[in-house]
C-alpha cells in the first residue's frame, strides 16, 4: 500500500477497547472541542477515527461485493435452469423423432414387439 496511510500500523499495539474509546470520544467532539485537546491526544483521536472509518469502508465494500456476487449467482442459477429446460425439450423431441424413425424402419422387428408388449 505505498502512498496510502496504513491505519492498522498506527493502531498497532493499542488495545481494541482503547481505540473504541478514542473513536467514541472523537465522534462526540466537534472541531472546536478537538482543538482544545493537547496535540498528541488530538492526533491520537483523529488517528483512531480515521482507522475506524477505513475499517467501516472496507467492511461496506466487502458487503457490497458479497451482495453483488450473490445477485450474479442467483441470476446464473436462473439462466442455468432455463438452459436445462430448453435442453430437456430438445432431448424429448429427439427421442420422439427417434421412436418415429425406428417405427418406420423396424416394422415387425424387436423394437415394435417390445413396444407392443408395453402397451396394454
Amino acid at each position: 500500500m505505498a502512498g496510502r496511510a496504513r491505519t492498522d500500523v498506527w493502531m498497532d499495539g493499542v488495545a481494541a477497547g482503547k481505540v473504541t474509546d478514542f473513536v467514541g470520544e472523537a465522534d462526540a467532539a466537534d472541531a472546536s472541542e478537538l482543538r482544545d485537546f493537547v496535540p498528541v491526544k488530538r492526533i491520537a483521536l483523529i488517528a483512531a477515527l480515521t482507522h475506524k472509518a477505513r475499517m467501516r469502508v472496507r467492511d461496506d465494500l466487502a458487503t457490497m461485493f458479497c451482495k453483488r456476487v450473490a445477485t450474479k449467482i442467483k441470476k446464473a442459477k436462473a439462466e442455468l435452469e432455463e438452459i436445462r429446460l430448453a435442453e430437456r425439450e430438445i432431448v424429448e423431441a429427439l427421442i420422439g423423432n427417434y421412436r418415429t424413425v425406428l417405427k418406420h424402419i423396424d416394422e415387425g422387428g424387436p423394437t415394435q414387439e417390445a413396444l407392443a408388449r408395453l402397451r396394454p
